[in-house]
C-alpha cells in the first residue's frame, strides 16, 4: 500500500538524515505528505541532504515557524494567509521559478485563487506560496450500508442521524464549516451570534451521537477505521478528498461525496519563511517539485489532487491512477468556499468546538 511504504521510508529517512553530507534544506510539512523517493532524488541532484520534519495541524506548525528556522514549509491556505500577514514570508520572486506559472494550474483552482484575491480583503495566495495539493472536505462512506441517494438527500446532516456509525473528523475548522453550511451562514463568519448558533448545532449533533453510541470524535485514525473491507468500523466519516482517494483505491466498497449545499475546497502550498537559511535552495526544490514526474509521482503516492493542469491530465486520463476515483476529482462551486483567517473568528469558533465536541 502507497501510505504504509511512504511511511515506512519515512522512518528510514528521519534514521538517515544527517549522516553524512551538511544539511542543505530543511523542509516542514504534514505527516506523509511527500514521496520520500523524491527527496533521495533531489538529495542526489544537487550533493545535498535534506531535512524533514512533519506536524499534525497548522496550528501546530504556525507555533514552530514563528520560533524555528525552515527553508520551506507546506500549510494551508488559511494559515500562509496569517503567516502573510504576521510578516513571517517572503514574497516570491517568479524570476527564480522556472516551472510554475499561474497558467499551468488546473483551471478550478487558479479560478478559486482569483477570487480569493478580488474578494473584499482579498488574500493574493499567489505572492507568497505556489501550489502543492489541493482538494475538498467530504463524506467518505462504506457503499454497502449507505445509499447515495440518502446522502444527496441529507447531505452533511447525516452526520445527526442514529442509524449510522459516524466518525466525525477532530478539527474546528472542519466542523464550523459544515455546521455554517447546514445553517445556511457564510463559511466565514464573524458574527458572534452566529458562531455560537453553530456551537449549539454542533454540540446538539454530538451528543445525540455519542448517547445513541454512534459517534465517535477521532482524528487520522479514520484512515485505519475505513482501510479495510472487513473491517471497516464507520458507515460515515469526514475526510479529506486525499485521504479519501488513498482509500478507495484500496478498499472498493468505499465512495465519496461532495454535499451539494456547499463544501470547503483548500489548497496547500510551499512558502519560504523570513527565518529560511538556504533560500536558494528552497526556490530549487519548488522547481524540482513542479516538474511533471515530480508532481505525478508525488500524487500517486500520498494520494492528494495535483495542481498542475499537464500532471491532473495525466492521472486522470485513461490510463491514470485515479481516472475512476471520484474522491480526486476536486470541486469548486458558488456553494463553496475556502477557509480564511480571521484571528477573532478562529478564537471563537477554538473555544466553542472543545465545548461542542466533549458533549
Amino acid at each position: 500500500m502507497k501510505k504504509l511504504v511512504l511511511m515506512l521510508v519515512a522512518m528510514a529517512a528521519v534514521v538517515l538524515t544527517g549522516c553524512g553530507k551538511k544539511v542543505g534544506l530543511v523542509i516542514y510539512l504534514p505527516t506523509e505528505y511527500l514521496d520520500n523517493g523524491l527527496v533521495k532524488d533531489f538529495e542526489k541532484k544537487y550533493d545535498i541532504d535534506v531535512k524533514i520534519q512533519t506536524f499534525e495541524s497548522n496550528e501546530e506548525a504556525h507555533r514552530m515557524i514563528v520560533n524555528e528556522s525552515f527553508d520551506l514549509v507546506i500549510p494551508s491556505d488559511y494559515m500562509i494567509e496569517q503567516l502573510a500577514a504576521e510578516d513571517e514570508l517572503y514574497e516570491l520572486d517568479y524570476t527564480k521559478l522556472s516551472n510554475f506559472s499561474e497558467d499551468k494550474m488546473v483551471s478550478d483552482l487558479r479560478n478559486s485563487l482569483q477570487t480569493l484575491k478580488n474578494a473584499e480583503g482579498g488574500f493574493d495566495f499567489l505572492k507568497y506560496s505556489v501550489p502543492y495539493f489541493f482538494g475538498n472536505l467530504g463524506l467518505l462512506y462504506d457503499t454497502r450500508d449507505v445509499e447515495l441517494n440518502v446522502l444527496e438527500e441529507k447531505n452533511w446532516a447525516i452526520l445527526a442521524d442514529t442509524n449510522y456509525e459516524i466518525g466525525f473528523y477532530n478539527s474546528a475548522r472542519d466542523a464550523y464549516f459544515i455546521a455554517f453550511t447546514e445553517l445556511g451562514i457564510s463559511q466565514n463568519t464573524k458574527d458572534a451570534a452566529e458562531i455560537k448558533a453553530a456551537t449549539d448545532y454542533l454540540a446538539n449533533v454530538i451528543s445525540k451521537g455519542k448517547k445513541a453510541g454512534k459517534l465517535s470524535v477521532v482524528t487520522d485514525e479514520i484512515l485505519d477505521y475505513m482501510l479495510y473491507p472487513d473491517d471497516t468500523k464507520y458507515d460515515v466519516a469526514i475526510a479529506y478528498s486525499g485521504d479519501a482517494a488513498w482509500l478507495m483505491s484500496e478498499n472498493e466498497h468505499l465512495g465519496f461525496y461532495l454535499p451539494s449545499n456547499g463544501t470547503n475546497m483548500f489548497v496547500d502550498g510551499m512558502v519560504i519563511p523570513k527565518n529560511a537559511k538556504h533560500v536558494e535552495m528552497a526556490y530549487n526544490f519548488i522547481n524540482f517539485m513542479w516538474e511533471e514526474k515530480s508532481l505525478v509521482d508525488n500524487s500517486i503516492c500520498v494520494g492528494y489532487t495535483t495542481p498542475s493542469q499537464a500532471a491532473y491530465d495525466v492521472l486522470t486520463g485513461a490510463e491514470g491512477d485515479y481516472k475512476d476515483i471520484s474522491a480526486y476529482y476536486v470541486r469548486y462551486t458558488q456553494y463553496d468556499a475556502m477557509f480564511r483567517y480571521n484571528p477573532l473568528a478562529y478564537t471563537k469558533i477554538t473555544e466553542g468546538w472543545l465545548e461542542a465536541s466533549v458533549q
